[in-house]
């Protein structure tokens, strides 16, 4: 078993299948290979990889219903999945539909464990699970990874767990787990440092145990995750909040909702008819989308895959003065941010940008905003 098998292997040992009976896991065909060694013996169970995995998991939901089950599904956006999958579930992507009828049909103070991309835990577009989630059900672990996992080494994934409907306790457990070094043996190989290695997992077991506080690589909310917030390491840790009361001591500091509107452009799948192809430059207006933000936060528009027609898209177009940010953020967690200029207008946006525009009751610096966020 290779070093970042084993410590998946620990991570949900310690966090969903201690004391358990009999633990099940569901997975797509096309995670079995990287995973299954990190799995209880006969836990595991497997389907397609693709839609045909939400009837798999209803099924074994209702002949199983199991206590603890874990979640492999793929990863198929919502623009691919069958009408009456996107009809049901409007914007979400399968591994968000399965973990959402997992919940709805696990018994209470059961535990769900799904192994899912870091825009599942920031995106604006799964808001709306995170927050039914934390209003209807208890997170209890996140556990971030610094390393990647075989074919899924192009995205970032995280290890969540919660437990089916509403505890007594809050307590949600954050643990990071570091990439482990290389050492060189005896022989002049390199080896991971198995130490450092048995060190982490110790950590996650005192992460585990503690109702409260921090360890070297994790800590512990007492009253859950505040709502309206991404789920992430480094948003909710202690030393986040220290930072922001520090900064406190500059002037006054204001969340970003009380200085801009804020609003996700269009979903494509539901303007279908009014897109025209880019090309079709005597039409229309300039779609913008998420890709047209550069790494250089310069805002590309010349070559655009859609226009829009005007008159259908007045809601999303955009204004003088607003700022475009890229919906998704990328592998390096770097926000992508385009101030909105009227010489570039018209323009309207697709659901890859969120809008920021400016309150008219508040004094707003568009270009320091901008800057800022970049």
């Amino acid at each position: 078993m290779n070093p970042e098998t084993l410590i998946l292997q620990q991570t949900l040992e310690v966090t969903l299948f201690s004391g358990q009976e009999r633990p099940l896991a569901l997975l797509a065909e096309t995670a079995v290979e990287q995973h299954q060694e990190a799995l209880p013996e006969n836990c595991l169970q497997v389907t397609s990889g693709n839609a045909v995995f939400v009837d798999a998991l209803q099924k074994l939901l209702a002949q199983e219903q199991p206590t603890c089950l874990f979640l492999a599904p793929p990863l198929i956006p919502a623009e691919k999945l069958p009408k009456k999958l996107q009809k049901q579930y409007p914007h979400l992507g399968l591994h968000e539909i399965a973990l959402q009828i997992a919940l709805e049909n696990s018994a209470a103070q059961s535990l769900v464990g799904a192994w899912l991309p870091h825009g599942f835990f920031v995106n604006v577009s799964s808001q709306p699970l995170r927050e039914y989630i934390n209003a209807a059900h208890t997170p209890r672990f996140i556990v971030d990874y610094d390393f990647s996992f075989g074919f899924e080494a192009s995205v970032k994934m995280r290890l969540l767990v919660v437990q089916a409907g509403k505890a007594n306790d809050q307590l949600v457990r954050f643990f990071r787990c570091p990439e482990i070094p290389m050492r060189v043996n005896a022989d002049g190989q390199q080896i991971k440092d198995e130490r450092r290695q048995r060190a982490v997992i110790k950590d996650l077991k005192r992460v585990a145990r503690q109702g409260g506080g921090a360890t070297e690589f994790g800590y512990i909310l007492r009253d859950g995750i505040p709502a309206n917030t991404p789920w992430l390491f480094a948003r909710h840790h202690p030393s986040y909040r220290r930072h922001i009361e520090d900064l406190g001591a500059f002037g006054g500091i204001r969340p970003l909702g009380e200085l801009v509107d804020i609003q996700l452009g269009f979903h494509p799948s539901e303007q279908v008819n009014v897109l025209l192809p880019g090309r079709d430059t005597n039409k229309g207006i300039p779609v913008i989308e998420g890709r047209d933000i550069g790494a250089d936060n310069v805002l590309h528009i010349e070559d655009g895959r859609y226009r829009a027609l005007p008159e259908k898209t007045q809601k999303y177009q955009l204004q003088a003065g607003d700022i475009c940010l890229r919906a998704l953020i990328g592998s390096d967690q770097k926000l992508r941010a385009a101030l909105i200029e009227a010489e570039m207008l018209p323009l309207v946006v697709n659901n890859t940008i969120l809008v920021l525009r400016p309150k008219p009751e508040v004094n707003v610096d568009g270009r320091f905003l901008t800057a800022y966020l970049q």
